[in-house]
């Protein structure tokens, strides 16, 4: 609003008197006018307290809204709540009651079943095993002869197992008799050749080397018969530690002292 407005409109109002003059209020913080009087008396004021009731009355309403439904439309029947319990639905279990729903929950049948496929599966290990292995597989009797004569089947099956077992422990003996003409050979052509055990140290190894350099200078300083008498000495003693541990491979000491052969349950273990 321009200066020349605001000059004609208060000269405005001083000439006519219908209209008052405005009041110009200052810029400052609004003020609150209280009616209330201060200065009455307090003294009769007390809380307000509720009559006590002649009787307990429940409220109208819960304390929370009632939870939404799940299923819409109309509620089930007793009947059609019956007939579910007895539905079968896909992907869930049968309903309880039910043949299936006894089977399936049935710990006896569950260790049953699981008893019965680690026995086939032991059973067709053992047959495959055997039927591989087997020294004499024209000695085995026909298939046709455990329908009509089980027990005569089983006692042929039996003796053929057992002769198959007696040859494997013979070709074991072998090998086991074979390794010691080894160690027996090895050990007189080392003792003809006056070849010595080095001991625990390899080749080419400090210690290897200083350890013949010692037995060098102690060979110098005995005799030719000292000289020969440890040789025989060291070589009988590393026959009897290599004999030693071919026979520990294969033998067990008991409690009473003696030693026996290793039992092996079904030859390998």
């Amino acid at each position: 609003m321009s200066s020349k407005h605001l000059s004609r409109t208060f000269s405005f109002s001083k000439n006519n008197k219908a209209f008052p003059s405005p009041r110009i209020r200052p810029y400052g913080p609004r003020q609150v006018r209280s009616y209330a009087s201060e200065s009455a008396d307090k003294s009769n004021l007390r809380p307000l307290v509720l009559e006590k009731p002649d009787k307990f009355r429940p409220p109208s309403h819960p304390s929370r809204k009632p939870a939404p439904r799940r299923s819409f439309g109309p509620r089930l029947t007793d009947e059609e709540i019956a007939a579910q319990k007895t539905k079968q639905y896909p992907s869930m279990m049968p309903p309880e009651g039910s043949f299936k729903y006894a089977l399936l929950t049935a710990r006896r049948f569950h260790a049953w079943f699981a008893t019965s496929i680690l026995v086939a599966l032991a059973g067709a290990t053992f047959y495959i095993d055997f039927h591989s292995k087997n020294k004499y597989p024209d000695l085995l009797p026909p298939a046709s002869l455990l329908w009509s004569h089980p027990i005569e089947y089983m006692s042929q099956y039996a003796q053929v197992y057992k002769m198959h077992k007696q040859e494997e422990a013979a070709e074991n003996l072998k090998k086991r008799q074979r390794k010691q003409d080894e160690v027996r050979k090895r050990r007189e052509y080392m003792r003809a050749h006056g070849i010595e055990h080095e001991g625990p140290y390899g080749l080419g190894t400090v210690e290897g080397d200083e350890y013949r350099k010692k037995m060098e200078e102690e060979r110098e300083h005995l005799s030719l018969e000292e000289q020969a008498r440890e040789e025989l000495v060291r070589s009988l003693r590393a026959q009897r530690a290599r004999e030693q541990e071919i026979l520990d491979a294969d033998e067990v000491r008991g409690f009473d002292g003696e030693r026996r052969k290793v039992k092996k349950w079904f030859g390998i273990w």
